[in-house]
């Protein structure tokens, strides 16, 4: 789910403390995990940071879907796939909770909508890591406006 291009260490200590992810500068913050990772022998050490970096990508991934109101400027709480996560879990909430109903005409003019603020803010000035999590936000919704239409397209169908 995410690629380490670094690792940031405690200069004092030596300890591992973060990571950068790829296309991340290392001039920025790098993600902090909970506890540091102290580095004994190369086995030891790698199957700490595997669980490490499993522990703040999880955790990120929790916190970002824990708000609850979608936002087209979204600010990663950490770990910038955990937007992507959250984007997808927001758009299956909506059409869950609109088939029942029968509002998935109205879910459509919502993706739409949220669409168009995406494409309206690549003119917002980005980093490049941000840039490309901006990329992926609206690869997912445009796959998720496309299912939306099949649903309706179908359910269309089996009306006649």
């Amino acid at each position: 789910m995410f690629n380490v291009s670094a690792f940031d260490y405690d200069k004092d200590s030596g300890d591992i403390i973060g990571f950068f992810g790829a296309g991340a500068d290392s001039k920025e913050q790098s993600f902090k995990f909970a506890s540091p990772v102290k580095g004994t022998d190369l086995a030891s050490t790698l199957v700490q940071l595997n669980a490490a970096i499993n522990a703040k990508v999880k955790a990120d991934v929790h916190a970002q879907l824990s708000q609850k109101d979608w936002s087209v400027d979204v600010k990663p709480v950490g770990v910038a796939e955990a937007i992507t996560v959250a984007d997808e879990v927001f758009y299956c909430r909506m059409v869950e909770e609109a088939i029942p109903k029968g509002g998935l005409y109205d879910v459509l003019d919502s993706m739409s909508e949220m669409l168009k603020k995406l494409i309206d803010h690549v003119k917002v000035e980005k980093n490049q890591a941000e840039k490309s999590i901006h990329d992926a936000r609206i690869n997912i919704a445009v796959v998720w406006k496309r299912t939306i239409a099949k649903l309706i397209r179908s359910h269309c169908m089996n009306i006649n």
